[in-house]
């Protein structure tokens, strides 16, 4: 007995320690899934209409205070979007001082590669399996639909963080009412 607790030897460490425990793997993976979402960056970089709606909602919030868009004489309130996104997109033009949509979306790639552990966080938890996680964090990792969304100023990058993080929560307060 540890602690009051019985030690379970089916216990699966923490994803630091499986981190710790197979740093090659997941150092190289990384590097291959910032690769892959590199290139999208670089080559397939999207900016689209609502892309262009969501700055528009994130400047006029940032800059004048009214979560709106641009009418003919003043900023008109809107409901078009949820300002969960445009509020992303508000605090990185704060942080950066600058509308350039290449940070937002270098803080979306890292944000995926964050997502990515959390995935494999997520599977050593349900499958009980340290093997599990790596192989979630790899197909996460070289997902090309996860890079894509990285690279396009649209709300999924920041939906599969999200999800994957609440995914995630669940599962651990679940391990812990066991």
């Amino acid at each position: 007995m540890r602690h009051g607790k019985e030690t379970d030897s089916r216990y699966i460490s923490n994803v630091l320690s499986l981190l710790r425990e197979h740093r090659r793997f997941f150092l190289g993976v990384a590097l291959a899934g910032l690769a892959l979402r590199l290139f999208f960056f670089v080559y397939f970089s999207a900016v689209t209409d609502d892309s262009r709606l969501y700055l528009e909602l994130a400047n006029n919030w940032l800059h004048d205070g009214v979560y709106g868009q641009t009418g003919a004489t003043q900023i008109v309130p809107s409901d078009a979007r949820l300002p969960g996104y445009p509020a992303f997109l508000a605090v990185i033009i704060w942080i950066f001082r600058s509308e350039n949509i290449r940070a937002v979306l270098l803080t979306q790639v890292l944000l995926d590669l964050l997502t990515c552990l959390i995935i494999a966080d997520l599977a050593r938890r349900t499958i009980s399996s340290p093997r599990a996680g790596r192989i979630a964090f790899l197909l996460a990792a070289i997902c090309p639909f996860l890079a894509n969304y990285a690279s396009t100023a649209l709300t999924e990058s920041l939906e599969t963080f999200f999800t994957a993080l609440a995914l995630d929560c669940a599962a651990a307060a679940l391990d812990r009412m066991q």
